[in-house]
Parts: structure tokens; C-alpha cells; sequence
């Protein structure tokens, strides 16, 4: 899925506590059982219409192997907190479910909702941020990154003599000169959504900013560091004349249709985009590159966050649902991936070198972008970061972070109120504490 759904208004851990504690007699209810064989609940939140497909097959396979039957919900990833919170409350929680937020991950561990994954994810090599242990525990099981990054038109650059950019300064000369009346130059959003966090801090993580230092103190605006939070702000107010108009109101719908329809000369999407663009636009995608974000100097990248993963909750089927992740893991991961595969980029290393990941058509024809996404997990020049996964390791100030808006808010203030980006800054990093006090 695309990580950072315009999520609502999260549970507080108090909330939640009386949500699960309320849910008690239902997290050890019987087994739900089907002419004697279990049945287990998972809740997927990849609702493409291949991956719901894919998932069909899968669970419909292993019930042949196994006489387990597994039914599945599709549910928006706007909504996933939510409804395993109703489940528990129903008295049908899930057993499963696929989760987008790592700060979902750590509030149900935090409350013994969730079972350690740590004997299933041992098992493999995986790429960098991907695993966030919590307490000492794996919690999860992750199948995807989602990394966003900077698509251009290889024509449109070739046609004004253009090359990819290695700094701001040569990105926004490249917006510019391919900025025409119908044709913006890039595409940034700047709205209250999760959007904007995804698309939109590349250049503050690719300067080296940090939001939460290592003892998770708000560092946005002090020191050197606050000097490259408002370096970035400056870069990306002086950026912001290229984009469309309503970029406050812009979330992720946006950067696919107006790159689709060529209106837009740079859009900031994950594999997605390519997906999108050989179902709505195969004449545009055979003409696409990416490259990551850029720092002032050239020196360093940077690309944004996203992730996706499976856990096991605390219920009585808890070791029969661990047997079908296991099994999914040896057995099925690779089709689970073929069902997005340019978007749902492996985070198990032994993926990329496997013949029948490879294999996959659109692999095959966009092999150049695929082997550009496998560097950003290898490459020392270029850093992934997001809010939500700042810190030294998994926490939830991070979560809050996010959760607060307050970079959204500071690009805001910066871009349409014109305030000076140094008091932007101060104000965003005001705001995190705030949100962290809590």
C-alpha cells in the first residue's frame, strides 16, 4: 500500500488500554473453528484489486495444504487502527493483520496485544530500517519498502539537454526550464495529510536534519541542525513558484494524475507510479526515470521512508497463525510481491537475486529504475528517513511527531503566510514538543 493515509485522530494510549481491556474475554475466546479446522481472521490492507487476487489464491492454497481456512478483510489503510480495535471489541479480533504505521506496531506491543515474530524473522537477511525492533522484540514481519523518490520525463530532459540533478540548485533550474503554461516543474505537497510528510522532507533528511536525537529530545531547531531545517525551508519556498497551484490541498492522487497526464515534469511517488503510468499511460512510462533527493552541496541523498508489514496478535489461534506466516514467508512472499511489483520493493535481501522475483515482466522492462531502487538500500550516499521513524530506534515521540503536522504547518506558514523560514522552523519545533509533553 501507500504508506501515510490521511489518518484519523489516533486512540490515546489510554483509549486503547480501555478498548483492550474491554476486548479481554474476546482476545481469549475460543477458537472460531470450520468442521473441526481453525479458522484465523487477517486484516489486509493492500486493496488493489492483484493483491486481493493474490491473497484469494494464497489463502485458498493453503487451506488445501493445510484444512486451515483463513478469511480476510480488505480494509483502507485510513482504517486499519481503527478496525482492529472494533474486532477486539466485537469479540472477533483478527489474528493477522498488515500494518502500515510503526507507531501501531508499538502501541499494540506495548499492551501485549501482539506475539514476537523474532524465531520467523531471524530466518532471513533483511535491508536497513526495516525491522524496528521494540524492547528487544521483532514484531512484525515486513514484506515491503516504499521509498519515495523523484520521477522525470527522460524525453522532456533529453529535449532541453538536461541531467539528472546532484544538488537543489540544479533540481529547481531543471523545474524551471521545464515549467511551461501547461506543465508545471515539480510536485510537493503541502497539506494536513501524510502526503506531504511522505513527498515533501526529502530535502530536510537529504541536508542531514534531524527531528528526534538519541535521546529522543526535539533537536528540528537547534544548532547546526536548525541551521539545515531552515536552509531546507528556504530551498523549498524558493522550489514552491515551479508547483501547481493547490498544493496545500494536494495529497498522493494528485502526483499520479497530473504525471500521467503530463502535467506535472517531476512527480514524488514510490513503484506505484510506474504501475499507474503502464495501466493509464504506457507511452509515458517507457520514458521514466527516478532518482532520489538531493542536499545543497551534492554530496548526499536521500529518499523517504515507507514500509509495510504483517503481525500476529495475541489471540488463541496465535501459534496456528504463525505457522501460515511462516509459511507464507518460504512460500508465498514472492507472489505477494509480483502483485505490485515495481511498488512493493523487497526488504529480504535474498529477493533481489532470485530468479523467479526476477522473472516478473515488469521487472524485466523496467529493470533500470529497479536496479536505481535496490542502490537506495546499499548506496552509503543515500540516507532513508521519515518522521515516524526518527530516533535511535522504534518509539512513539516519533509517532507523535508525525502525528502533530507540525512540518506541514511549518511549510505552510513558509510558503503561503510568507513567513521567514528561522521562525517556521522555531514554531514547527515548538509545536513537536508539545506533542511530545504529552
Amino acid at each position: 500500500m501507500t504508506r501515510f493515509s490521511n489518518r484519523p485522530p489516533k486512540l490515546s494510549r489510554r483509549t486503547f488500554l480501555a478498548a483492550s481491556a474491554g476486548a479481554a474475554g474476546a482476545l481469549y475466546a475460543p477458537a472460531i473453528r470450520a468442521q473441526g479446522a481453525v479458522t484465523l481472521r487477517l486484516m489486509n490492507t493492500e486493496t488493489a484489486i492483484a493483491s486481493i487476487e493474490t491473497l484469494k489464491k494464497i489463502v485458498a492454497d493453503y487451506k488445501t495444504q493445510t484444512g486451515v481456512t483463513v478469511l480476510f478483510d480488505n480494509v483502507a489503510p485510513a482504517d486499519e487502527y481503527p478496525k482492529l480495535s472494533s474486532g477486539m471489541r466485537s469479540g472477533s479480533p483478527y489474528d493477522m493483520a498488515a500494518l502500515g504505521f510503526i507507531g501501531d506496531v508499538i502501541l499494540l506491543a506495548d499492551q501485549n496485544l501482539l506475539v514476537p515474530m523474532n524465531e520467523l524473522v531471524d530466518q532471513y537477511q533483511w535491508g536497513p530500517k526495516i525491522l524496528f525492533p521494540y524492547n528487544g522484540n521483532k514484531y512484525w514481519l515486513p514484506y515491503d519498502y516504499n521509498f519515495c523518490m523523484i520521477y522525470y520525463r527522460k524525453d522532456l530532459y533529453q529535449a532541453k539537454g538536461l541531467k539528472v540533478p546532484n544538488d537543489w540548485a540544479a533540481y529547481r533550474d531543471n523545474a524551471e526550464k521545464l515549467k511551461t503554461s501547461e506543465m508545471a516543474g515539480c510536485f510537493h505537497p503541502t497539506g494536513n495529510t501524510g502526503a506531504t510528510q511522505w513527498m515533501s522532507t526529502g530535502f530536510h533528511f537529504a541536508e542531514g536534519v534531524q527531528f528526534l536525537d538519541d535521546k529522543l529530545d526535539i533537536v528540528f531547531d537547534k544548532g547546526d541542525n536548525g541551521q539545515k531545517a531552515i536552509a531546507a525551508l528556504d530551498y523549498f519556498t524558493s522550489l514552491y513558484p515551479t508547483m501547481p497551484a493547490g498544493m496545500a490541498q494536494a495529497s498522493w492522487a494528485q502526483s499520479l494524475g497530473l504525471f500521467s497526464s503530463s502535467q506535472v515534469a517531476h512527480a514524488t511517488y514510490s513503484g506505484r507510479l510506474i504501475e499507474v503510468l503502464e495501466d493509464k499511460a504506457p507511452d509515458i512510462a517507457a520514458k521514466v526515470g527516478a532518482f532520489p533527493y538531493m542536499d545543497s552541496t551534492g554530496k548526499q541523498k536521500a529518499v523517504t521512508h515507507g514500509y509495510d508489514g504483517f503481525v500476529v496478535m495475541n489471540t488463541p489461534r496465535a501459534e496456528e497463525s504463525m505457522k501460515f506466516m511462516t509459511w507464507f514467508a518460504k512460500e508465498k512472499y514472492i507472489d505477494w510481491l509480483h502483485a505490485a511489483p515495481v511498488h512493493q520493493q523487497p526488504c529480504r535481501l535474498d529477493i533481489y537475486d532470485d530468479p523467479r522475483w526476477r522473472s516478473h515482466p515488469m521487472l524485466q522492462k523496467h529493470a533500470d529504475l529497479v536496479a536505481e531502487m535496490r542502490g537506495f538500500i546499499t548506496r552509503p550516499d543515500v540516507t532513508i528517513a521519515s518522521i515516524d521513524t526518527q530516533g535511535p530506534s522504534a518509539n512513539l515521540k516519533a509517532a507523535k511527531v508525525f502525528e502533530s503536522l507540525a512540518f506541514n504547518e511549518m511549510l505552510q506558514n513558509a510558503t503561503l503566510k510568507k513567513m521567514p523560514s528561522a521562525e517556521a522552523v522555531g514554531i514547527a519545533a515548538e509545536k513537536m514538543r508539545r506533542a511530545t509533553a504529552a
